[in-house]
């Protein structure tokens, strides 16, 4: 027997900042640790590696971190 859920809801948050942020320079320093890797294992070009660096540098430049969700719900009563 299969019980349905009921009261059912979610919420979704992400830090949005511009290039030449703290942010954008965490992302800067952090990708720069794996960077090597990326590109030897992970298939990305330098290029890409190039672009990401003027746009985190770019202060008209807008973006986000990933969206941290939550899903709640509650199961329905058995009548």
């Amino acid at each position: 027997m299969q019980f349905g859920a009921i009261g059912i809801s979610a919420v979704g948050e992400s830090a949005i900042y511009q290039g030449g942020s703290e942010w954008a320079d965490w992302w800067v320093r952090s990708i720069g640790e794996v960077a090597a890797s990326l590109c030897d294992e992970g298939g990305v070009p330098a290029g890409m590696l190039n672009h990401f660096h003027t746009l985190y540098a770019d202060p008209t430049y807008w973006t986000s971190t990933i969206a941290f969700t939550v899903a709640l719900a509650r199961r329905a009563p058995r009548w």
